[in-house]
């Protein structure tokens, strides 16, 4: 695999150091207790640090202790109640077929979901409650060996429960949209960031290539059946019984072959040609369906690739409205992001190769 260009490391510079979070609302405590009915009263709880995509609290009360999830929707998908209550059937199969994760915590209404007052009484906010997990964040490297082999024995499971979801129409479909529309996603960009719409010009054949990729692929999930689909280091803490696996809120419907891939190269960081064939291999030994990974079975990764990277360029920029916390991450994460289209699209054209470690 070919390494970032002179060129990449120049460019990825220029896109260092912007912004600074702003706080936001946060739930009551007293009032996550009695919305889920938990356990004993509330003594504290703590913002966990590191959590992206939404917010994360340790809450501790007189007998047990609970992580609770504030819902951000950093997606901004306007179905994402539904698509929530469907996951929410998903994790608690997976849960109780075995599969190593935190424990659930149903809702008042029975489902994940609670929207409980602010700590400043202001406003209504949607949160969800699992029990705590003693455990670390994985690292953001390429995983151990036994953390590989774990996590693909928990992939092989998840497709053994084939949980298939009520409401098909509530899940988003992967489409070609942002790579078509990256040409005037460049030009759009000139008016406010030359520098940075210059890195989007330079990576603009290899978008393309995504693109032709999608094209030969089948990514109809009409039919299949419900999975995580999104096991990478962010949504794995490692404890002493091994990893858990969080961050349930988008499982949908995935084709088991591609999510294999996703899963092994996620897990290899796109680096570790060894890492993605532990994947594969603990996957097939737990019962999984035996697969040769293609470049096609990587498109629609690809694909989320993109649209993730549209989404961070728009709201880094201030072509799309965001909030203050959602602008500083997106412009912690564009550089890399945008530095890793060719590597991924190389790595994904030449796959097999890639996982003999002829490449």
């Amino acid at each position: 695999m070919q390494g970032l260009t002179a060129n990449d490391h120049r460019l990825k510079a220029k896109l260092r150091g912007m912004g600074a979070r702003s706080e936001q609302l946060e739930p009551s405590m007293t009032a996550v207790v009695s919305a889920f009915s938990l356990d004993g009263t509330p003594r504290t709880m703590t913002r966990v640090a590191g959590a992206w995509s939404h917010r994360v609290y340790r809450l501790e009360t007189s007998v047990n202790v609970y992580a609770v999830k504030q819902i951000l929707d950093p997606w901004e998908d306007p179905s994402w109640r539904l698509w929530l209550a469907e996951a929410w059937e998903f994790e608690l199969a997976a849960f109780y077929a075995g599969v190593s994760m935190p424990r659930p915590v149903a809702g008042p209404d029975g489902g994940c979901l609670a929207d409980v007052e602010s700590d400043d009484a202001e406003r209504l906010l949607p949160v969800r409650v699992h029990e705590w997990a003693d455990a670390t964040p994985c690292p953001a490297g390429p995983v151990r060996k036994d953390v590989a082999e774990r996590l693909a024995q928990d992939l092989a499971k998840m497709h053994a429960v084939r949980h298939f979801p009520r409401r098909r129409e509530v899940f988003p479909r992967p489409s070609r949209d942002n790579v078509d529309g990256w040409p005037e996603l460049v030009e759009r960009l000139r008016a406010v960031d030359p520098d940075l719409a210059g890195v989007a010009a330079d990576i603009s054949p290899w978008i393309g290539r995504v693109g032709e990729l999608f094209d030969a692929a089948d990514h109809d999930v009409d039919g299949l059946p419900m999975s995580h689909g999104d096991i990478d280091q962010k949504n794995v803490l490692l404890g002493n019984d091994g990893p858990v696996l969080c961050d349930w809120d988008v499982a949908m419907p995935w084709d088991g072959r591609v999510e294999l891939a996703r899963t092994a190269m996620s897990l290899a960081r796109w680096e570790r040609p060894d890492v993605a064939g532990w994947v594969i291999t603990a996957y097939q030994s737990a019962g999984g369906e035996a697969a040769s990974v293609s470049p096609q079975d990587l498109a629609v990764d690809l694909v989320l690739g993109v649209d993730w990277l549209v989404l961070c360029l728009e709201r880094a920029t201030g072509l799309r409205a965001a909030d203050a916390q959602r602008q500083y991450e997106s412009r912690t994460m564009i550089s890399q992001l945008m530095a890793e289209v060719p590597e991924h699209v190389r790595t994904a054209l030449n796959i097999q190769t890639w996982l003999t470690g002829t490449s």
